[in-house]
């Protein structure tokens, strides 16, 4: 978040402060562990043998009230996981933004606040930190500050992934921090173990190719809707450890998010004003509207105006530790077939950068990040299924020209599988940034093309019964995803649905790959077509194996009726009263 700090405006600071202990936060320390794939730092990825991870322990030391924070003796304590190797001279200290305010550090018991024994990590934090004891942390004048009135900074060192280490490999990693709690007293000392986190080595397979079916995801299958009203009245139907805030010109607060059609805090649609401006929030976000059916994917939908309906997008201003976005179980899923979790991210925040002593990008002698940067500390998304962390967004740069992005990969459910938990957390620190919107969660299953020889319709004459050869092809990327096929019928206008009997009504399509795809076709035996049998449709299921042909139809189950575009074929027998000179069969 973006928070001003000129002395004409002493006045928005206090009300940002107080709205933050209102509803907020309610600590004065908060503490969290991340981890950070620098092999894919820039544009994302699954992880790999020989991946450069770096683990890192943020503190935020926060005031409450008007009144100060203080701890001392702060050490975080980790053991370097297996099946990685640690890289030397990586422990240091750095702001929230991932820049080095101290060290690197050696690895021996010396001076320096960093020490490396076997396995074992310890780095002190804190002004006096050492080899051997933890430093004093102030909020309101120890450094990397926050615009003066907290500090946050992050212990950090570096591993890499064994290069024999198999995939399907789950790397964990727990640790801990301690501190002291001296102003307000009492004094005590409180010990954080951190919960432990999974990472499994992924051979990420391709990405859906021939598209997908309805998203699983919940909340109007991860598109949040559409209204007139600037801000959602209704909050996420997932579970989130964000509290929902109505997005104005000074909220979201950090811990907080929004459901809006248009990210200005005032409704203006002008995304191209200066900045700062007053129709921004705190005068720096992007005004702009959601993701969701926009013909440029990459610019997304434009604002709309104040009782224009438009589509919702989630709003979130991070939290200073890291924290879930997104959290939802999900039944009924197919056993053995690829999906694909994603979502649309975008970076709203240009310029809401911190340095290290507390100066904003608008304050005299501010100090911009490399590449003269001042955008902040860059949402990093890590997507998660049954508490395996998959994938991870990398660093989400900010930028104009294609600002709405894609993250996500493509898993195959295992053998029996039906049930997954699926988890989108927010990977970095908030304070200065890391300010971003989120549309369009998928969770789908990678569907394939089935294109009938009959589009729409096998038109005939009525005066005359006409043979009709009904054929389908089916074409997919993974190889024995949809070998299994059902023919159908529905005499009553495409409501209720027989399955046929007989040869070549269902079995097992022999594929060929064809340019790159897998495809087979599947031909229904031809039959005559009578008066009687005008409106009777025809339709084809496909699916991986034969029980899931049988399943119920549901968003994330094959066969779906709500998916009938991209796992079913539909053509449509009709007979015309025979006119001149026609007969037999027209298509």
């Amino acid at each position: 978040m973006r928070k001003l700090n000129t002395k004409s405006i002493c006045f928005l600071i206090l009300a940002n402060i107080i709205s933050l202990t209102a509803f907020s936060q309610t600590r004065r320390v908060d503490v969290a562990k991340s981890i950070v794939n620098i092999t894919d730092l820039n544009g994302g990825g699954t992880f790999n043998p020989g991946d450069i991870l770096e683990i890192r322990v943020t503190i935020a030391v926060m005031p409450q009230s008007g009144t100060r924070t203080i701890v001392d003796r702060v050490s975080v304590r980790d053991v370097v996981p297996a099946n990685t190797t640690y890289i030397n001279g990586s422990m240091r200290v750095t702001t929230n933004e991932g820049i080095t305010y101290k060290g690197p550090f050696t690895e021996a018991s010396d001076a320096d606040a960093g020490t490396k024994s076997g396995s074992n990590i310890l780095i002190n934090l804190g002004r006096h930190a050492n080899g051997t004891t933890g430093g004093r942390i102030r909020s309101d004048s120890s450094k990397p500050s926050l615009f003066g009135s907290s500090s946050i900074m992050m212990a950090c060192y570096r591993v890499r992934i064994n290069a024999a280490t198999p995939y399907g490999t789950v790397i964990t990693t727990g640790g801990s921090i301690t501190y002291r709690m001296i102003s307000p007293t009492p004094v005590v000392t409180t010990t954080t173990n951190f919960p432990t986190y999974r990472i499994l080595l992924f051979n990420e397979e391709d990405a859906c190719s021939n598209g997908m079916s309805v998203s699983a995801a919940s909340d109007f299958q991860g598109t949040f809707g559409s209204g007139a009203t600037h801000n959602r009245a209704a909050p996420l139907a997932f579970t989130t450890t964000y509290v929902k805030q109505n997005h104005s010109t000074g909220q979201p607060q950090d811990y907080n998010y929004s459901i809006v059609n248009n990210t200005s805090g005032t409704g203006s649609t002008n995304p191209i004003v200066g900045v700062p401006n007053a129709n921004r929030v705190f005068t720096y976000w992007d005004i702009g509207g959601d993701h969701t059916g926009a013909t440029n994917q990459t610019m997304g939908n434009p604002p709309v105006a104040p009782g224009t309906n438009g589509g919702y997008m989630v709003v979130v201003n991070a939290s200073y530790k890291t924290d879930t976005a997104y959290r939802e179980t999900l039944n009924n899923l197919c056993p053995n077939t690829y999906y694909q979790f994603s979502a649309w991210v975008r970076n709203i925040c240009p310029r809401c950068s911190c340095d290290s002593m507390g100066r904003g990008s608008g304050t005299a002698g501010f100090i911009p990040a490399a590449g003269n940067d001042s955008s902040g500390v860059k949402p990093n998304i890590s997507f998660e299924i049954d508490g395996n962390i998959y994938y991870t967004s990398g660093d989400i740069n900010y930028t104009r020209t294609t600002p709405w992005r894609k993250y996500g990969f493509t898993f195959l459910t295992g053998p029996t599988q039906t049930t997954a938990n699926f988890l989108i957390r927010n990977n970095s620190p908030g304070g200065g940034g890391n300010d971003w919107a989120l549309d369009d969660i998928i969770v789908s299953h990678c569907g394939p093309n089935l294109s009938m020889n009959y589009a729409p319709i096998a038109l005939g004459c009525s005066a005359n019964p006409f043979a009709v050869y009904l054929s389908d092809t089916v074409r997919y990327a993974f190889n024995n995803s949809y070998i299994h096929f059902k023919w159908q019928i529905s005499n009553v206008g495409g409501t209720v649905w027989t399955d046929m009997t007989g040869p070549g009504t269902s079995g097992v399509g022999i594929p060929t790959v064809v340019n790159g795809q897998y495809q087979y076709v599947t031909n229904l035996p031809p039959f005559l077509a009578y008066p009687a049998d005008s409106g009777k449709y025809f339709r084809v299921f496909v699916a991986t194996t034969v029980s899931q042909l049988q399943l119920p139809a549901g968003p994330s189950q094959l066969p779906s009726l709500a998916a009938q575009r991209l796992f079913e074929s539909l053509a449509l027998v009709s007979a015309r009263t025979r006119l001149p000179g026609l007969s037999g069969e027209l298509s």
